[in-house]
């Protein structure tokens, strides 16, 4: 079964928080949230990226809509933007092993992940370490 990260196509959240860290901009149409009273992190419409409400899209299992804790959960298409154009991404297989690598062309850097928004994610966090993307 596909994680609720994989289902929508933005990254794991321990990406999301450091690509927050890093000052990636807090706006994008979705985000991860944990609601006051569970356990559970809720993948949510972001607020001002789509109307005055906001839309729970992981079904909700108490009554509390209290948010303690969000971040932008990027999607593909908005790691996409930030990243430089000789950045790719592809599916692929090596020793019978499927999975996603994000490639820099100009900086000979490959990086792997389970999704494509991981691997994008991932890579975006190596440019911007390095001082090669600014935000």
């Amino acid at each position: 079964m596909k994680s609720l990260a994989e289902q929508y196509g933005v990254c794991d959240l321990k990406y999301a928080i450091e690509l927050k860290e890093l000052g990636y901009k807090q706006t994008g149409f979705l985000r991860w949230a944990h609601i006051c009273g569970s356990q559970r992190l809720y993948l949510r419409v972001n607020d001002n990226a789509y109307s005055d409400r906001s839309y729970i899209i992981a079904p909700l299992d108490i009554d509390s809509e209290i948010e303690t804790f969000k971040v932008i959960a990027p999607t593909v298409a908005e790691l996409g933007e930030a990243l430089p154009i000789d950045v790719y991404c592809m599916r692929t297989r090596e020793l019978g092993e499927l999975f996603w690598k994000a490639q820099y062309i100009s900086g000979y850097v490959r990086i792997d992940a389970d999704t494509e928004a991981n691997a994008r994610a991932k890579m975006l966090i190596y440019l911007i370490k390095k001082g090669i993307v600014k935000l």
